[in-house]
């Protein structure tokens, strides 16, 4: 702006690179579609049975905000129902944490195990087949059920809301952090929505 206006500028300045602007995170979802979500949710999967593996994984997602990446890693050995805890062994930031289980999650996941197929692989989520999950059937399901919804719906999107429902029903910022998995409370903050309703 300063050189199309013929001001002097040093060359120097020229030569220092501009700082990088953080890529747009995904909206949140406000309560009332994230409502409407599990209710079709839980409606969709209602029946066969083997819909329980599409309603666990879901539910994981949206109850704990563990990345998509982390879901499709997750072991058998990972799950501790007793005592209501998922080990996440290899995060992004390369350092493991625990993430901890509704009991409403812990019914889910429970039920999800009776119906679990045998399987060569320790993977927790497998299909009918006893095959790992793949990154696609989840985008593909989060698409289909968001647009029954009316809503842009991804694995990343669940985890932006998990944050901002814990941040505005009370949960220090800094155990958001840790339940994310985040290396500064900076990229918490990022991920999570501050409502004015909350702060009135």
């Amino acid at each position: 702006f300063a050189q199309n206006c013929d001001l002097p500028i040093h060359p120097n300045l020229f030569r220092i690179r501009a700082p990088k602007i953080p890529a747009a995170l995904p909206r949140h979802l406000d309560d009332s579609e994230y409502q409407q979500l599990l209710r079709t949710v839980l409606a969709e999967t209602a029946n066969p049975a083997s819909s329980l593996l599409h309603r666990t994984w879901f539910l994981t997602l949206a109850f704990t905000g563990i990345r998509l990446s982390e879901l499709l890693d997750l072991r058998i050995v990972d799950l501790e129902l007793s005592t209501r805890r998922l080990f996440i062994q290899d995060a992004k930031n390369q350092e493991g944490r625990v993430v901890f289980l509704t009991p409403s999650l812990v019914g889910h996941l429970q039920h999800y195990l009776s119906w679990r197929p045998n399987s060569q692989t320790d993977h927790l989520f497998v299909n009918a087949a006893g095959q790992p999950l793949t990154p696609y059937t989840i985008r593909y399901r989060c698409r289909c059920w968001g647009t029954i919804c009316g809503v842009h719906l991804t694995p990343h999107r669940l985890r932006h809301t998990f944050a901002t429902r814990l941040l505005n029903q009370g949960v220090p910022l800094e155990s958001i952090r840790r339940l994310l998995g985040h290396k500064t409370l900076y990229m918490t903050q990022r991920y999570a929505r501050l409502y004015q309703t909350t702060v009135r």
